[in-house]
C-alpha cells in the first residue's frame, strides 16, 4: 500500500492454519500499525498524502504518526501538502518545489545519509597509467599490470608478422570470411594481431612457459597427447565465445611446442557457423589438441 516507509506493528498470533504447503507459515493478526519513518523521496511521500484523511487514521493510527515520521514537518504544513496531493491537477506533483524542500528537511533532520554524489575525482596519475598501458598493447609489449612508470620490456616481435608457433601458422588473417573486406583485414593487422600475440604471451606466462624462448628438437611437444610423457602437466582452457577460434588456435598451436604440458584447448560458442569454420581450419592445421 505504502512502500519506502518503516512501520511499527502491534500483532499477536492465531490458530488458523495456513492455506498452501507452507508447513513453517503462521497467520498473525495486526493490531496497530505505526508509521515511523519515511523514505524522504517526493514519489514516497507523495503516495502516502494521496490517501484520505479516513484511511490515513485508519491505516496508521491517527494523522499524528504521520507528521512524526515526516518531521519536522508541522501538522499545519502536512495539511496544506496534502491537499497539494489531492489536487486534480498535480500530474508534476513528484517535481514539486514543496515536496522536494521537504524531502531535503528530513534528511537533514533525521540524519539521512543517502543522496546525490559527486563522482570522485581520477587522479592525473592513473590517466598516465591508463594510456601508457594502451601504448603498450598496441605496440605488442608485456604488461605486467603495475602502473608505476618503469622500462618497457618490448619483445621485438614485428606486429606485421603472422602468428606461427611451431611451424604452425595460426594468424587471424586466415580466417577472414571474405579475404577482399580491407576494413576487416585492417582491424587484424592494428588489433587483433597484436592482441593474439599478447593473450598467448599472458596464457603462457600464467600456465609457466615461456613462449619467447626457441625451442630445441628436444622441447618440442609430441603430436599426439597419448604420446606424452606421463609426468607432463595437463592443462584444459576453455574460450568462451570464442568464435571462428583465432585466440583458441592461437593458444593450442603455442602450447603444444611444450613437452612439459599436455594442453586441450575447448572453444565454445552460440553460432554453430563459427564453431564449424574454426574446427574445419583447425583439422587442416593438423591441431589434434583442440575440440568445438
Amino acid at each position: 500500500l505504502s512502500p519506502g516507509v518503516s512501520l511499527l506493528v502491534q500483532c499477536c498470533p492465531t490458530d488458523e492454519e495456513p492455506s498452501g504447503s507452507n508447513t513453517h507459515a503462521r497467520i498473525i493478526h495486526a493490531q496497530k500499525i505505526r508509521i515511523i519513518a519515511v523514505v524522504p523521496v517526493t514519489t514516497y511521500l507523495a503516495r502516502i498524502l494521496s490517501f484520505s484523511k479516513d484511511h490515513l487514521d485508519r491505516l496508521f493510527e491517527h494523522r499524528g504518526n504521520v507528521a512524526h515520521a515526516f518531521r519536522p514537518c508541522t501538522p499545519a504544513r502536512l495539511e496544506e501538502l496534502w491537499q497539494l496531493c489531492h489536487q486534480k491537477d498535480s500530474d508534476d506533483i513528484f517535481k514539486n518545489p514543496r515536496l522536494l524542500e521537504l524531502c531535503r528537511e528530513i534528511r537533514i533532520d533525521q540524519g539521512w545519509s543517502r543522496g546525490p554524489q559527486k563522482a570522485p575525482s581520477t587522479p592525473l596519475a592513473v590517466w598516465s597509467a591508463l594510456r601508457r598501458m594502451e601504448q603498450r598493447w598496441l605496440s605488442n609489449e608485456a604488461v605486467d599490470g603495475s602502473i608505476e612508470d618503469g622500462p618497457r620490456t618490448p619483445q621485438g616481435d614485428d606486429p606485421s608478422q603472422p602468428v606461427i608457433y611451431g611451424g604452425i601458422n595460426v594468424d587471424p588473417s586466415l580466417n577472414v570470411p571474405d579475404p577482399t573486406d580491407l576494413k576487416r583485414i585492417s582491424y587484424i593487422d592494428q588489433r587483433k594481431r597484436p592482441q593474439v600475440k599478447w593473450m598467448v604471451r599472458t596464457i603462457c606466462r600464467l600456465v609457466g612457459v615461456d613462449v619467447d624462448v626457441d625451442h630445441d628438437e628436444t622441447n618440442v611437444k609430441p603430436n599426439t597427447e597419448s604420446d606424452a610423457p606421463s609426468s607432463a602437466k595437463r592443462i584444459h582452457l576453455i574460450d568462451i565465445g570464442g568464435g571462428r577460434g583465432d585466440l583458441a588456435m592461437a593458444v593450442a598451436a603455442c602450447l603444444a611446442q611444450f613437452a612439459a604440458i599436455t594442453s586441450h584447448v575447448t572453444v565454445l560458442d552460440v553460432n554453430e557457423s563459427s564453431l564449424r569454420a574454426a574446427a574445419d581450419r583447425a583439422a587442416s592445421a593438423g591441431l589434434t589438441n583442440m575440440s568445438f
